[in-house]
């Protein structure tokens, strides 16, 4: 689904940088992030507070 949602952004926009945020903790989404060329490139600790905790969040980016 994110591989098509990439696809269809290039098309139509004609972008070749894509940029997102997740959360430290989301090993899942991290992974499959990455797998799709998606690198982080910086780091927020404690950049929201959720439940009263603070969380990590991670900027990943992506050239095609």
């Amino acid at each position: 689904m994110v591989s098509l949602l990439i696809e269809e952004a290039k098309a139509v926009t004609n972008c070749t940088e894509f940029s997102l945020c997740v959360f430290d903790h989301n090993e899942a989404a991290k992974s499959l992030y990455q797998s799709l060329g998606f690198q982080v490139v910086s780091l927020e600790k404690g950049s929201e507070k959720i439940f009263g905790r603070y969380w990590t969040a991670l900027e990943m980016k992506a050239q095609f």
